[in-house]
């Protein structure tokens, strides 16, 4: 590195304070154009805030024994939609709404959130891509999240309900006949990856109308269910009669019990008027 000549700005000052040498070395830092090495700054050196800019790091950070001491940001309400601040990456959500999208950040960006109430984050309705399925949150859970600019991806899903709790939850699928009346048949399949007992189940049309839908039901190895495998055939699949929704929460002769791995096929045994049906399943199951 050359010689650097210092340039004088006005009289120098009698008496060496911190406002005098902050505005020598501004001056300075203005006049020099060269590059500052690392052994020209003092190890015990402490830059201010001011004079130094991490908005954006352009290159890789080798890390020594040390960590990134990330914040905590503000808590933020559940909601439908909700934003999560710029003041840190790990956030405290409060309520118990469903949430269906989390406004996007930079793509890598990762945050862990907490949630104080127990709530829903659904899959795939909004820019949650939850592998595949509506995500029951109970109160201390924890999820981490990637976003990839756009939509954000489930890293992890931290359980804090106990050991033995039952749990209720609930899964939906959701049968488009694309703007024509729904056809019949097989419509699709879903996966339960634990064991659970169904409590009830709900339907939701577009417009009134009348619907018949199936479960059947059988073990991954068996796949797919056949019509022999109706999980209601002894007593009345979900049915809607010129109404835009209906539920069953009796389920009169029905096998609720599934076997963890087991796959659900909804099979639409007929339908008028309707052309987008919404089909959930209420379920508990016991944490392990």
């Amino acid at each position: 590195m050359g010689i650097v000549v210092v340039p004088t700005y006005g009289s120098d000052p009698a008496t060496v304070n911190a406002a005098n040498l902050d505005a020598k070395v501004s001056g300075l830092a203005t006049e020099f154009n060269g590059g500052i090495d690392n052994d020209n700054i003092d190890p015990a050196a402490a830059i201010a805030a001011t004079k130094l800019s991490l908005a954006t790091i352009a290159q890789a950070i080798a890390m020594s024994s040390k960590t990134f001491q990330f914040a905590k940001g503000a808590d933020v309400a559940s909601a439908s939609s909700i934003a999560l601040g710029t003041d840190g990456n790990f956030f405290d959500i409060t309520g118990t709404t469903t949430i269906q999208t989390i406004t996007a950040k930079q793509a890598g960006c990762i945050v862990a959130l907490h949630f104080d109430g127990a709530l829903t984050l659904t899959d795939d309705t909004g820019n949650l891509e939850l592998n595949g399925a509506n995500v029951t949150i109970s109160a201390e859970d924890n999820v981490i999240l990637v976003c990839d600019g756009t939509n954000w991806h489930m890293a992890a899903h931290y359980s804090g309900a106990t050991v033995g709790t039952t749990q209720t939850g609930q899964v939906s699928f959701v049968i488009d006949g694309g703007g024509d009346v729904i056809a019949t048949g097989v419509a699709g399949d879903i996966r339960f990856p634990y064991a659970a007992t169904i409590t009830g189940v709900y339907g939701f049309a577009d417009q009134s109308g009348s619907v018949v839908v199936d479960l059947w039901k059988d073990t991954y190895a068996n796949y797919p269910p056949i019509d022999a495998d109706s999980i209601c055939d002894a007593g009345t699949p979900l049915t809607l009669s010129a109404a835009v929704k209906g539920t069953d929460t009796t389920l009169t002769s029905w096998t609720t019990s599934i076997t963890a791995g087991d796959t659900i096929r909804f099979n639409v045994d007929s339908c008028a008027t309707i052309t987008r049906f919404t089909y959930v399943i209420e379920y508990t199951r016991t944490l392990s």
